[in-house]
């Protein structure tokens, strides 16, 4: 006994040797179901599982064992292995701050996390739908009802994924909660439903504030532009006009250069006569 009890593991030896002593204790029933691990130097460490009864005398002094040991290190290991996912799950669900909502659709039971009835500001875990639903935004209690009551619609697949509001009537505001839902199924029959919520509503609220913003500047820039049009048109009619109004002094600038011309005919020198051409040329050219 004593060569076995050293090859268990030093962190579950004191639990075996209590879990033998408690069976073979005088008044008990005799029965002993314990797991542990086995270490033999250069051997792979094993998980096994013992189950026994101790038989006692006429004095009610144990006086044999008996009993089996199952080699468990493979469903050991599986059951590890889902114990610490399980615990990376939870931790990103609480960093992640996502809450928990449960549904038996044949006991109709609801539990929630922490977290859930924090976000409805419920007390106790297990709670009625109908409870609930007050503290959901009127408007968005037909959808809310249809989600946290598991009512499962054609043609919705496996589950939902949804957005409604909470009202927090002791503050007077609303909390935007996005919530995906995916139902257990026994066949083709829904059997529970299990949601993950999330408060979305700093993150909806800032979208609708850039949604604003954006909307305000695309107004702004589109006023720019009917200015920037209407400037253009008026300098365009302006420009117009000037050139215009220019004409009529130009054609009789360009006249009277003429007659000037005609009239001095021969008399004119040379100096004289390069001036009048240029007056001529510069009133045709600004005139064209």
């Amino acid at each position: 006994m004593s060569e076995a009890i050293k090859k268990i593991s030093e962190k579950d030896r004191e639990r075996v040797i209590q879990s033998i002593a408690k069976a073979v204790e005088k008044g008990s029933n005799g029965r002993y179901d314990v797991s542990y691990t086995i270490e033999v130097p250069g051997q792979k460490e094993r998980v096994v599982r013992a189950k026994g009864l101790a038989r006692f005398n006429e004095n009610g002094e144990a006086y044999r064992l008996n009993g089996t040991l199952e080699d468990i290190t493979y469903e050991a290991s599986i059951k590890k292995e889902l114990a610490e996912n399980n615990n990376s799950l939870e931790m990103a669900i609480e960093i992640a701050e996502l809450g928990v909502y449960h549904l038996d659709l044949t006991s109709q039971k609801i539990t929630c996390s922490a977290k859930v009835l924090e976000l409805f500001g419920l007390k106790q875990q297990c709670v009625d739908p109908e409870e609930m639903l007050q503290r959901v935004f009127e408007a968005d209690r037909p959808l809310a009802t249809s989600l946290l009551k598991g009512h499962h619609r054609e043609g919705s697949a496996r589950g939902e994924d949804v957005m409604f509001r909470l009202y927090n009537a002791t503050e007077n505001k609303l909390s935007y909660i996005h919530t995906i839902a995916r139902f257990q199924f026994e066949g083709d029959k829904p059997v529970a439903l299990r949601c993950i919520m999330q408060d979305v509503t700093e993150q909806t609220e800032a979208r609708s504030r850039m949604e604003e913003m954006v909307a305000a500047r695309t107004a702004e820039l589109a006023e720019a532009n009917a200015n920037l049009k209407r400037s253009n048109s008026d300098l365009a009619q302006f420009a117009y006009i000037a050139s215009h109004d220019l004409q009529e002094p130009l054609r009789k600038v360009s006249i009277f250069a003429q007659m000037l011309e005609q009239s001095l005919g021969k008399t004119l020198d040379e100096r004289s006569k390069a001036f009048l051409d240029k007056i001529m040329r510069s009133t045709r050219w600004m005139t064209t």
